[in-house]
Parts: structure tokens; C-alpha cells; sequence
């Protein structure tokens, strides 16, 4: 009978320790997934905010870049700068943007400094943290000023301009102007008056000349100049804006156009250049 009871008691000791055993374990796996729960968690947000900040760094130096670009006009550094920015990222992305700055420096030195704060949403919030972490960052880009080559132009005026341009030319001359008093038999043609008008329909001897189809030297120059004009402008899309100024040079020097990047009133105004009037 005492076997019996002893043999009882130790049954009921061993079926209590295994019961303390299985609730030691489920307890030790409880506490180990929840901290691996964690760790998986908290890496795949950290990969997230990493990601995130890649994105909106990327986006802001982008952006930095297009506010000192060449074809930014100073004006519109700010604006091209945020539309850039804005242009890189996601709606919900831009949605999550809570400050966007740009400060810029204009003149012989240009920059573009812009500052960015975004919330990046968590992936379990409360979990660990809250709902949103802040992104923050700035970009910044600095260059000279290498948007304008400033072009002086200094065009012959002098009247050894108004000869023709090549031997035809001066022959022809030569013919239209065989019964001019003043000028008779002259190659050239430098802008002065002329006393014979055939049919009243020259007042300077250029103007007789164009009439009749000769070219001046004059007039080579003009075209080549405004070739020189075009193709300048053609190098606009690579990053070149010119500013075009017009002297012209005769017995003296004569400011006549003042440096401008409008290209297309450069071009008209040397198309029509003018010799130095003859007195």
C-alpha cells in the first residue's frame, strides 16, 4: 500500500513539472517571436526610411542642379527648382512634403541651397513609434556664371567697304557710273550721292549699286557677321547665350549698339550696318 501512495506521488510531482516546463516554453516563444516580430519589423522600416531619404536626396539635388542651369533665368530659379523637385517623387510622396525652401544667389556666381522635410509613414505605427518619421536634408549647387559671352562686334564702316566685291562687280560699277560727273568710271560704291539718278531712282551710289545686283564688300561682311550671329545661337541648346554689341570703325570709333541677348535685334540691326556717309 505504501509502494502504491509513493508511486502516486511521484506521478503527480513529474505531471506538475512538466505543466511549470510547457509554460516555461510557450512563455520563451512567446517573448522570442515578439522580439523577432520586432527586429523584422524595425528592419523593413529602416530599409523604408532609407529608401524614402534616397528618393527625396535624389530628387532635391536634381533639383538644385535645374535652379543654376543655364536656361534659368534668375527669375525663376525658386520656381524651376520646386517644379523639379515635385517632378521626382510619387503623389504620395509629395503629399508627405512639409517644407520646401530655396535660397539662391544671383550675379557673377550663381547658387541654389534648398532644404526639404518629409513625414515617412511607418510601417506599424504604435508598433514602434508613431504614425510618421521625419525625413529631413538639403542640396546645394554652386557655379559661375557662365551664361552670357559677351561679343563686341566692331564692323568696318570705312568707305574702302563700299567697293565691289569681286572684279564683276567692279566692272559693273564702272559701267553704271560711266556718266556720273562727280563720280565717273567708279568701282565703288560708298554711299555717296550721286548727281546722275537714272530715272530719279538713285540717290547714293550703294543704293545704285543694289539696285543692280552687285555686291559690296560692305556687304559680304554683313552676311558673314550675321552667319557668326546664327551660329552662336545654335549653340544656345548647349548651354552658350551670347550678348551682342555693334561699333563701327571708319575715320573714328561709334558705339551704335549696346550689348543685347536679343539675337534677333542684333541680327536686324547688323543687316543694316550703314558705311560711314561720305562728306
Amino acid at each position: 500500500m505504501r509502494a502504491l501512495g509513493l508511486g502516486w506521488q511521484k506521478l503527480v510531482e513529474r505531471t506538475a513539472r512538466l505543466k511549470s516546463e510547457r509554460g516555461t516554453i510557450a512563455l520563451s516563444f512567446a517573448l522570442s517571436a515578439t522580439a523577432l516580430l520586432l527586429v523584422g519589423v524595425g528592419s523593413v522600416q529602416l530599409a523604408m526610411i532609407s529608401s524614402g531619404k534616397s528618393k527625396y536626396q535624389s530628387a532635391a539635388d536634381t533639383a538644385a542642379l535645374a535652379a543654376i542651369a543655364p536656361t534659368t533665368d534668375d527669375d525663376d530659379m525658386e520656381d524651376i527648382a520646386e517644379d523639379t523637385f515635385m517632378a521626382k517623387l510619387s503623389s504620395s510622396e509629395r503629399a508627405a512634403v512639409t517644407n520646401f525652401t530655396v535660397t539662391t544667389e544671383t550675379g557673377r556666381v550663381r547658387s541654389a541651397l534648398i532644404s526639404y522635410t518629409a513625414n515617412q509613414a511607418t510601417m506599424a505605427p504604435g508598433l514602434i513609434g508613431g504614425a510618421y518619421t521625419p525625413i529631413s536634408g538639403t542640396a546645394r549647387a554652386r557655379k559661375a556664371d557662365y551664361r552670357y559671352v559677351d561679343i563686341d562686334l566692331w564692323l568696318d564702316g570705312s568707305a574702302s567697304m563700299g567697293v565691289a566685291a569681286d572684279e564683276a562687280g567692279r566692272d559693273k560699277l564702272r559701267l553704271l557710273s560711266k556718266n556720273d560727273p562727280d563720280h565717273k568710271n567708279c568701282a565703288f560704291a560708298c554711299h555717296i550721292p550721286t548727281r546722275l539718278k537714272e530715272s530719279n531712282l538713285y540717290s547714293t551710289s550703294e543704293q545704285r549699286a543694289h539696285a543692280n545686283g552687285v555686291k559690296l564688300r560692305h556687304d559680304i561682311m554683313k552676311e558673314s557677321v550675321q552667319i557668326l550671329i546664327d551660329e552662336l545661337h545654335d549653340a544656345y541648346p548647349r548651354g552658350l547665350r551670347a550678348r551682342y554689341g555693334v561699333a563701327r570703325m571708319s575715320r573714328d570709333w561709334e558705339r551704335q549698339l549696346a550689348l543685347t541677348s536679343d539675337m534677333q535685334a542684333a541680327r536686324n540691326f547688323v543687316g543694316n550696318f550703314q558705311l560711314k556717309p561720305a562728306t
